[in-house]
């Protein structure tokens, strides 16, 4: 490999890295090792309570962010989140079903800006979905365990998702794939109305 070749290879690599290249160009990275960014971390804190609620709901909660990185999976570490929500909920219809059951839950996805804006909408989206599935099957499962009546339960809680793709960031877009803002960015965000 020549000078200049090497040379050329060092800047795709920092271009890549400092996610200016469109999402199709990450599926070289591989080629290159994995290089330890300054203001990557192996946790990102808890995030705060949105101010604002999702559209189709009125009170906003937590977001569920750090998605990987042009994944739709919701990270494991969510699980338990997801089966306290699903308590939650099942406890909203228990305890008065007619006043303060939980009827609504909305989910908006979000990804970093890496990427065109129409991949990063449907990518948003299937975040969004597959959250509303693992909690749809998470209040099936506490709903019929603890009252025998999971299906009823179930569907009378309507889970609305939509995404803004990378058109909303919380962070800053800058610094590597991991990087803490790209990572924040990653998320759905979760609301719901009685």
């Amino acid at each position: 490999m020549t000078a200049t070749e090497f040379e050329l290879l060092g800047e795709l690599e920092d271009e890549l890295f400092e996610g200016e290249l469109e999402e199709e160009a990450w599926e070289i990275e591989p080629i290159f090792p994995r290089r330890e960014r300054e203001g990557d971390a192996e946790t990102l804190p808890d995030p705060p309570v949105d101010e604002d609620a999702v559209s189709g709901c009125t009170t906003p909660g937590k977001p569920f962010d750090d998605f990987e990185f042009r994944s739709p999976a919701v990270p494991a570490k969510y699980g338990p989140r997801i089966k306290e929500l699903a308590q939650t909920i099942v406890n909203s219809w228990i305890t008065d079903p007619d006043n303060l059951g939980i009827r609504t839950v909305c989910l908006e996805g979000h990804t970093d800006s890496v990427g065109p804006a129409d991949v990063n909408m449907r990518l948003g989206l299937a975040r969004a979905s597959n959250l509303g599935t693992q909690l749809r099957r998470a209040i099936f499962d506490d709903a019929q365990k603890r009252t025998g009546f999971g299906q009823q339960i179930t569907d009378s809680v309507k889970i609305l998702v939509s995404s803004k793709g990378k058109a909303v960031p919380v962070a800053p877009n800058t610094g590597g794939k991991n990087a803490p803002g790209r990572r924040r960015n990653r998320r759905v965000r979760f609301a719901f109305s009685t």
